[in-house]
Order: structure tokens, then sequence, then C-alpha cells
């Protein structure tokens, strides 16, 4: 966000004033219409309030099929999973012909850097919408609103996570909950308390071992090297 300061200036057909001293300072913020001012959501459940009726779209903005942005104003939400599990989210509530669709932080936290996994129209004979997806816990995720064509309106977000994988101590210690590695980063952990879970693949872990998990999504073919460093 920036602060701004205004003054004003008077100018008819005898000439200008002086202008005004400035009287009120105001702060403007990249509201939601844009991916890095996304609001924030999260819990298990809830609902958010917002409006798309001076939304627009911005460069790079993720593409979809068909006519569903010809009209421009899309919103965005940020929502950082509190557990592993699946996550319905819809619009009931707002009062245009919505589309919805949910991203994964990819390559990076950046709107060239994340990966749809959900996308819906319409749902249950309405002009609403719904979708149904995995998340997992500790990883970021965006929600983006938009309007088919050219509709504007209220928009009422909900959001309804079941958590199905429980952390562990460390909170990657399962499987399940296996953290988000992203390329060209350093995952630190210690697996103090860790344990190794039923079924996992232990021939060479040997008695009182712990493991812990991560998980990579590949954005191209090639391959990938790991390096552990610092481990005692």
């Amino acid at each position: 966000s920036t602060p701004y300061t205004f003054t004003v200036t008077a100018t008819n057909q005898w000439g200008s004033s002086a202008a005004s001293a400035a009287s009120n300072d105001i702060t403007i913020s990249a509201g939601n219409d844009l991916f890095v001012g996304a609001t924030v959501i999260g819990g298990l459940a809830g609902n958010a309030n917002s409006s798309n009726r001076s939304a627009t779209t911005e460069a790079n903005e993720p593409p979809l099929i068909g006519n569903y942005y010809a009209g421009g104003a899309t919103i965005w939400f940020k929502y950082d999973a509190p557990a592993t599990g699946p996550i319905t989210v819809n619009t009931s509530g707002s009062n245009f012909d919505t589309v919805l669709s949910v991203y994964r932080v990819n390559t990076a936290d950046s709107i060239t850097g994340i990966t749809q996994i959900a996308f819906n129209d319409d749902y249950g004979g309405t002009l609403l919408s719904s979708v149904t997806t995995s998340v997992i816990e500790g990883s970021r995720y965006y929600i983006r609103v938009g309007s088919y064509g050219s509709g504007r309106g209220d928009v009422k977000l909900n959001w309804s996570l079941t958590a199905t994988c429980v952390a562990g101590t460390p909170s990657n210690n399962n499987f399940c909950a296996a953290a988000s590695l992203m390329p060209g980063t350093v995952a630190s952990a210690n697996n103090t308390g860790g344990t190794v879970e039923a079924n996992e693949p232990t021939p060479s872990l040997g008695s009182g071992a712990a493991s812990l998990w991560w998980t990579y999504t590949a954005a191209n073919d090639g391959t990938l090297a790991f390096t552990v460093n610092s481990s005692s």
C-alpha cells in the first residue's frame, strides 16, 4: 500500500484558484481485484463477503476456455490449508452468474506460478459455482471468483474442509501431511519426536527410525536432484 495526499485546484472561464491545503491523507491498497491483494481466508470452514462491481482482470491472469471472462471482473482469495483433506468451495449467496477456480502454488507465489486444480461454472441447476478438491496441510491455495460474461454483483465465498490427516510431531512426520517443496528452495526440519508410520516403506531405516515427508509437483520434464545437508 502507498499513502497519497491530494490538493484541489478550481478552474473556470475566469482563471484558476490556488491549490488548497492538503487536508486528509489516504492510503490506497491493492484490493482483492488483484492477485497480490487477495483476501486472506482460513480455518476449516467459513465464509467471506466481497464484490466484483468495480473489478477487472489483470495481466497474466490464468486463462479459461470460452466466454467466462469476456467482461472481466475477477477477485482473489488466499487460503493456507490448516489440514489435509477434501475442501468444498462455493459461491452460494452471490447474486450473479459466477465462475469459480482454485489454484495451487506451484513454481512461485505469484500469478504466473500457480496451477489450476479445480474449476466450475454452474452447479445444482443454478448460475452459482461449487468445487471440491484435495488440499495439503501447510500448502497455499488461491481461489478466484469471476463473472460469466459481464455479470457484476455481491460475492459470498463459502468453504468447508474435512480433515482426513492428523499432523504429527513434526508436522510432516506422516505421509498424508507431507510438506510442499518448490524448485530451488531449501527446506529445514527437525525429526525429533518423529516416528515411522504403519505401512511405510522401511527396509533400510533401521530400529528407532524417524521419517519426514515432502511433496513436489514437477512443472516440467527433466532430472531432479535433492541434496541433504547439515543433518546430524
